[in-house]
């Protein structure tokens, strides 16, 4: 993929459509903008999956990912307000496009997991110690 394609496929990615008559008329239509930018979002992660995990192999599999994408994954840029919507109401997968540091073009995908976490622990002394504490206080009680 050429540094050029790789930059409009950012570009329009992040919302940012080259200047075309039809994108002129777009603008002037907000709600179907947002369509065309959704459905170029999961254009771009369906070939990035294919890329990384091989072809699909029927239309149905195809048809899957696409309702997958659209129930489980929020795609578009970490900086807009659906982003943060999109982790703080639970969504179990998040991706975005990006250019790194180093100008390498990247992408980052986030997954909901559980894991356990360690709060604390208490050894068998400072357990003792409690406790100690607590009779000696409900004895002068």
């Amino acid at each position: 993929i050429s540094h050029k394609s790789a930059h409009h496929t950012l570009k329009s990615f992040n919302g940012d459509l080259e200047w075309s008559k039809f994108s002129e008329w777009l603008t002037g239509h907000p709600d179907l903008r947002l369509h065309v930018i959704t459905a170029f979002r999961h254009a771009v992660k369906l070939a990035v999956d294919e890329m990384v995990y091989g072809e699909a192999e029927s239309m149905e599999e195809v048809l899957g990912n696409m309702r997958a994408l659209r129930r489980d994954w929020y795609i578009g840029r970490e900086e807009d307000g659906e982003w943060s919507e999109g982790i703080l109401s639970g969504r179990r997968y998040l991706f975005s496009l990006y250019l790194n540091e180093e100008s390498v073009y990247s992408s980052r995908t986030l997954s909901l997991q559980r894991l356990p976490v360690s709060v604390g622990q208490l050894n068998r002394t400072a357990l003792r110690a409690l406790w100690a504490s607590l009779a000696f206080e409900l004895y002068y009680l």
